[in-house]
């Protein structure tokens, strides 16, 4: 493994650690409870993103390299695949819609966890390197941090 890693998520019912490994191209299964990396999966051009539902298991890698999102289930069978994401970046599951957002290009995309169909995009002027979603308003409500820290708006 080289290069850095971009950002974590853990399935906490199996205690399985999912590595976005942005400067090898891939993402690295971790099964924490056998201390050992159990999977690698590999051309995911610049993977930067990733997030969890926590009760189905299934998650969403967003690669930067070629503006797609990949959706898998525990089983790490065949990805669902989003495309046209522009340097998809972060990424954030809301549980209350079973959504995902990912920050892109200009914009906050929307789609879904179960199919992956494009539900909506939100342009915000700027890419957005930071967001988070406000708990429990069932909504798509966040804050959105644009540009370099020093111009960063709310």
């Amino acid at each position: 493994m080289t290069g850095r890693f971009d950002h974590l998520a853990l399935d906490e019912s199996t205690d399985v650690l999912y590595v976005v490994a942005l400067g090898n191209d891939t993402l690295e299964v971790v099964d924490l409870g056998r201390g050992e990396r159990t999977r690698t999966i590999r051309d995911l051009p610049r993977p930067t993103g990733i997030a969890i539902d926590q009760r189905s298991g299934r998650f969403a890698v967003a690669s930067s390299g070629d503006g797609r999102c990949h959706i898998w289930g525990r089983d790490l069978g065949d990805p669902v695949v989003v495309e046209g994401l522009d340097d998809a970046d972060n990424l954030r599951y809301e549980a209350e819609t079973e959504r995902y957002l990912v920050g892109y290009g200009e914009s906050l995309g929307i789609f879904s966890a179960l199919d992956g169909r494009k539900l909506g995009a939100v342009p915000l002027g700027g890419h957005p390197e930071s967001f988070q979603l406000e708990p429990g308003t069932g909504a798509s409500s966040s804050m959105c941090r644009i540009g370099a820290p020093s111009s960063w708006s709310t």
